[in-house]
């Protein structure tokens, strides 16, 4: 079998939309294909997206198109998005972590003389499922069903 030829894009296989819109009834795809004469990060999206973006395009990969997301987000619209994931925070992110963005701190060398600014931290939690742990690690808001605790 012949190595594929390089490209600046790949397609979804249809058969994950397929899944994929089944679940979450897409009505929108700013990064179709072929490509259209119109800019997917400036046009309007939907309320269910499906949002496949060009990782390598030279403008900015796929943060533009998080922002925009984000944006759309605060509209009150749905989108879900392909990104590809290293294989650890793959295997973390299969777990089902609570992910909590933290706000910036630094980290303080072992002599404890300097710091060092952190950015853009997450704590993954792993819940565990005694009782005695698990509790201290579930978010204030979240309810007995999300902690893995069963009520006696």
């Amino acid at each position: 079998m012949s190595p594929p030829p390089k490209r600046s894009y790949w397609l979804t296989p249809p058969e994950l939309y397929d899944q994929l819109n089944q679940r979450f009834k897409f009505d929108f795809d700013p990064c179709p294909h072929p490509m259209p004469d119109w800019d997917g990060l400036t046009v309007p999206w939907g309320k269910s997206n499906f949002v496949n973006p060009p990782h390598g395009d030279g403008k900015g990969g796929v943060l533009p198109w998080v922002r925009k997301a984000l944006a759309e987000h605060e509209k009150g619209n749905q989108s879900l998005l392909l990104i590809p994931v290293a294989p650890g925070m793959y295997d973390l992110l299969r777990a089902g972590p609570w992910v909590t963005p933290l706000d910036p701190f630094e980290w303080v060398s072992p002599d404890g003389r300097s710091r060092s600014p952190a950015r853009h931290t997450v704590a993954f939690t792993l819940p565990g499922k005694t009782p005695e742990i698990n509790p201290l690690a579930c978010p204030p808001d979240c309810d007995a069903e999300h902690r893995n605790v069963e009520e006696p």
